[in-house]
């Protein structure tokens, strides 16, 4: 048990090393963290045995909960709503045709090509369909082009994220029974639940936190009422990501809902909640790309179904994104820009984990083919970026 404790900490202390010296090496070679952390889990676990990798399996359902929650707290907190209503329409056109697009074509290809039934087919269009926030802006914001492009392209990785969390959840929901009734009316239903419940705890809470100047543990305190707010949101038949998405916009638009609580001074308070959320979140992005190195499975089948996904996903989303843009001011440049954005990240890493925490069939593979999009479509757009994309002066 000690040698396991003492391997387990030592994991936390590497990926918190490497997590850091990967952000530098972004910033030295413009080559993703993700990619590092991915290879080291791979090494330490797959590949060398160092770990023992059932441990991280047993406890995959609350780390997936748990990062859940956080990535969609955290795109709540991005998703600021003037710069929504500034560029929704091209921005949410952008991201629900590049979307459907990937879902439409990973399905496809496991029916006609692997011969899968249609639900688990749909699951994997599902997982893989949204690009990653974490790694887009990222990238993006280092990168010499038109505000227009970069708030396109930021806002389809931002909006896809909990689109994507949803979708995967609905799938799951047609497979396992999570709820009675009608699937679409139980999703319609818990979508209007979440709503609710993720406002009223949003507004409550900047009351409470305002109203009595709470300057400590103001950050703890609000991980605190996330969860409660996922807990109770689920005991009512609702969303609790969707409730956490709403309360995480809420919180990150404040100034919007300062009218309701009739207090004025709010923008310290968000600065230092995204402050230390930014360190908590790098944690748990960190920690969740080790994790699905460490249970890589090494099954041929597996790699050559995630290889040929991910092809299939590139070419769709060259398709979509002429299509999205069609009469659009974006010139051929800045659409090649757009195509080369099509990386995926912690949602599809996370999502790749729930068909083990409901005990689906072929578990493992979505792990497996989850890492290699990640892994694969990071480096496509790193590499095009480099080589094949010549901003305008």
């Amino acid at each position: 048990m000690a040698l396991n404790i003492l391997s387990i900490l030592s994991l936390v202390a590497a990926t918190i090393l490497l997590g850091y010296l990967g952000d530098w090496v972004f910033k030295k070679t413009s080559i993703p963290d993700p990619i590092w952390l991915m290879m080291f889990g791979l090494l330490v676990g797959p590949v060398l045995q160092l770990i023992d990798t059932g441990l991280f399996v047993t406890a995959m359902p609350l780390l997936a909960v748990i990062a859940l929650v956080i990535i969609l707290f955290e795109g709540g907190l991005e998703l600021k709503v003037n710069n929504l209503l500034k560029e929704f329409l091209p921005a949410t056109k952008l991201s629900l045709v590049n979307l459907l697009t990937s879902i439409v074509v990973v399905t496809l290809l496991m029916i006609l090509v692997f011969r899968f039934e249609p639900v688990p087919a749909l699951l994997m269009g599902a997982i893989v369909s949204g690009t990653g926030s974490a790694v887009i802006l990222s990238i993006i914001n280092r990168i010499h082009v038109r505000d227009k492009i970069k708030t396109m392209v930021s806002l389809e990785s931002i909006i896809t994220d909990p689109i994507t969390i949803v979708v995967v959840i609905a799938v799951i929901g047609l497979v396992v029974p999570i709820n009675s009734g009608l699937p679409w009316a139980v999703i319609a239903s818990g979508f209007s639940t979440a709503i609710i419940t993720g406002f009223l705890f949003g507004v409550s809470w900047m009351y409470v936190m305002f109203k009595h100047n709470m300057a400590n543990f103001k950050y703890m305190l609000t991980m605190a009422i996330l969860l409660a707010l996922y807990v109770i949101t689920e005991i009512l038949g609702g969303s609790g990501a969707i409730a956490v998405f709403i309360f995480g916009i809420v919180l990150g638009n404040s100034h919007l809902f300062n009218w309701l609580i009739k207090i004025r001074e709010i923008h310290q308070f968000n600065k230092t909640l995204i402050e230390m959320h930014e360190e908590f979140s790098f944690f748990i992005r960190a920690f969740f790309f080790v994790n699905l190195g460490l249970i890589f499975s090494l099954k041929q089948e597996f790699i050559i179904l995630g290889v040929l996904i991910t092809l299939t996903i590139l070419i769709g989303r060259y398709v979509s994104t002429k299509i999205s843009l069609w009469k659009s001011d974006v010139n051929k440049e800045e659409q090649k820009l757009i195509w080369f954005m099509g990386s995926r990240g912690l949602a599809a890493a996370v999502m790749a984990q729930l068909p083990t925490t409901y005990g689906l069939a072929n578990h493992e593979m979505y792990s497996t083919v989850a890492f290699i999009v990640i892994f694969l479509t990071i480096l496509f757009t790193t590499v095009t970026l480099k080589f094949a994309y010549k901003p305008e002066s």
